[in-house]
């Protein structure tokens, strides 16, 4: 069967961030004070607007066992943000693939990279000078349903379209 990629443009968004560094596991512990936060506020009642996703941050480089993780939920503006820590998230070109669970994600994300090498019209979305072991990844997982395993998740791996780089 042939898997599905989605060009995806993501808008500029306001999110509120839950970010865990220096952990073993740090997506439990980031995914706890997400949903601790959010939940009272009803934010997963309405996934269109409040959107969670998940990123390396900063990626796992330097030593793999003790990374950081954060959680980021898209907010309207009309949500109470004066107690939280907020990313102004600058939007950018995507392509996209849907899997179920982290196992399958990983799969996937071979097929994304080998795609995307095989591309005539877009190329690796990363900016020059772009520092992995220290910057938030630019690639994103959307946890379409946040409060229920196993997950299913949009990963979204950024790209440029090769005309618009020349």
């Amino acid at each position: 069967m042939d898997i599905l990629f989605k060009i995806i443009e993501l808008p500029v968004m306001k999110m509120a961030s839950f970010h865990v560094k220096n952990h073993e596991n740090p997506e439990e512990e980031a995914f706890e004070k997400l949903k601790k936060w959010s939940e009272p506020r009803g934010l997963f009642d309405n996934p269109s607007i409040h959107q969670v996703f998940g990123r390396n941050n900063p990626m796992p480089v330097n030593n793999p066992k003790l990374r950081g993780y954060e959680f980021l939920i898209s907010l309207s503006d009309d949500d109470e943000t004066n107690d939280i820590d907020i990313v102004d998230f600058p939007g950018g070109l995507y392509v996209v693939v849907q899997s179920r669970g982290i196992e399958q994600m990983q799969e996937n994300w071979g097929k994304i990279m080998k795609w995307i090498k095989e591309s005539k019209r877009f190329t690796f979305g990363y900016p020059e000078g772009y520092d992995h072991a220290n910057m938030p990844s630019l690639e994103m997982e959307h946890h379409i349903e946040p409060l229920k395993g196993p997950y299913l998740i949009d990963y979204y791996f950024p790209i440029k379209d090769k005309e618009a780089v020349q």
